[in-house]
């Protein structure tokens, strides 16, 4: 969780600080909506990132922290998907890449939590009938 918060956190607070210098990287004119769209994407992103930073010391897979496990792998597998149409669309470029790398690891991690058998999806012990 302190992972993913840490990735989201830089990702958020790139676009929400320097859009029009992120843009500028791509050679993307920084026409009047596009900055304000990336830093409300930022936003959301910080935001995202502060849920999994105060969520880091839980158990989480399987039934506990369900929703915060959902919500992270659906947010890591549609930008993994939308990273990767782009970059039939715009190129080899190495910093989509590595973005695109990063968030392929938390889909993988976080499908794992929910569909596989995450850190809370271990069994207890039996210890025999309860009296």
């Amino acid at each position: 969780m302190a992972s993913s918060a840490a990735f989201l956190a830089l990702i958020g607070l790139s676009l929400t600080f320097a859009p029009d210098e992120i843009l500028r990287l791509y050679g993307v004119s920084a026409a009047a909506p596009i900055p304000l769209l990336l830093q409300m994407g930022g936003g959301a992103l910080v935001g995202w990132a502060m849920v999994n930073w105060t969520a880091r010391g839980l158990v989480v897979g399987g039934i506990y922290s369900r929703p915060l496990t959902l919500g992270n792998l659906v947010n890591f597998v549609a930008v993994t998907l939308a990273l990767s149409k782009a970059i039939f669309v715009i190129g080899l470029q190495p910093l989509v890449l590595a973005v695109l790398l990063g968030y392929g690891l938390f889909a993988v991690c976080f499908g794992y939590l929910v569909f596989g058998h995450g850190a809370a999806c271990i069994p207890a012990t039996d210890h025999g009938p309860i009296e």
